[in-house]
């Protein structure tokens, strides 16, 4: 019954080491991405302002990486939180970043200053397969309430 505990103690000390020294072995110094050059991989949707609907369509091809930007007003109440929904398995949510009062313009992607009084969000989506699905950035805000400004993709 000793040997057995003890067995379980090594097994359990080398899952930990395993998982640990895994986890950090992504993180290579000298680390790099290269991408081939045929054709355009990120998509730069316009901004639109929270709330914006009928819906935002957006033309999208398979592997592409989409990044669609929402403005909100830079006034009380403050959402406290963005999220990306997807609607199929067509697409996938990768993050929600917040960028200040910078959008970026969709042609040059260089960036440009926004309206004064609005900050935006750039949710970014992974288009998959063909198909049609939508994508939906939701803000939440402090009292639970929400505004959901939503994308429909037809991917090709």
């Amino acid at each position: 019954m000793n040997s057995l505990k003890q067995l379980a103690m090594l097994v359990t000390v080398f899952a930990t080491l395993f998982f640990v020294t895994s986890r950090f072995a992504s993180a290579a110094e000298g680390e790099s991405a290269s991408a081939k050059l045929d054709e355009p991989k990120l998509q730069i949707v316009p901004g639109v302002n929270i709330g914006e609907n009928p819906v935002n369509d957006v033309d999208a091809v398979i592997h592409q990486t989409v990044q669609l930007q929402v403005g909100y007003p830079s006034a009380p109440p403050f959402p406290v939180k963005a999220t990306v929904k997807v609607s199929s398995r067509g697409l996938s949510a990768i993050a929600v970043h917040p960028t200040g009062q910078e959008v970026f313009a969709p042609k040059g992607g260089e960036k440009v200053e926004g309206k004064i009084g609005v900050n935006w969000v750039s949710a970014f989506v992974k288009v998959n397969n063909n198909g049609k699905g939508t994508a939906t950035v939701t803000f939440s805000y402090p009292d639970g309430s929400e505004k959901h400004t939503k994308f429909s993709f037809d991917i090709k």
